[in-house]
């Protein structure tokens, strides 16, 4: 994979980014990649890597009556497990 293809929180990452990324086990919500209200009708902001997303056909997922949209099934997978480790009241 040529250098500068990965994206995460939202923007591009290089090797030293997700170097920094694993050592220092980033945990801060990822930001997204336009601000609110700002979203084309029929996309969502991906809440793990902030990439925006058609609606139609996205892979989604539904919590507490909350539909979340996600731009593949591991931003899917990493959503969930970080939901079923945050404490809920």
């Amino acid at each position: 994979m040529e250098e500068g293809n990965w994206g995460a929180f939202g923007g591009v990452m290089r090797t030293p980014d997700l170097v920094d990324m694993v050592v220092h086990r980033r945990s801060a919500p990822a930001p997204t990649n336009a601000a609110e209200g700002e979203l084309a009708q029929g996309t969502a902001a991906d809440p793990v890597c902030g990439m925006t997303v058609e609606l139609d056909g996205a892979i989604t997922l539904e919590l507490d009556g909350v539909t979340h949209a996600f731009c593949c099934t591991g931003c899917r997978d990493v959503f969930l497990a970080r939901w079923h480790q945050s404490p809920r009241s």
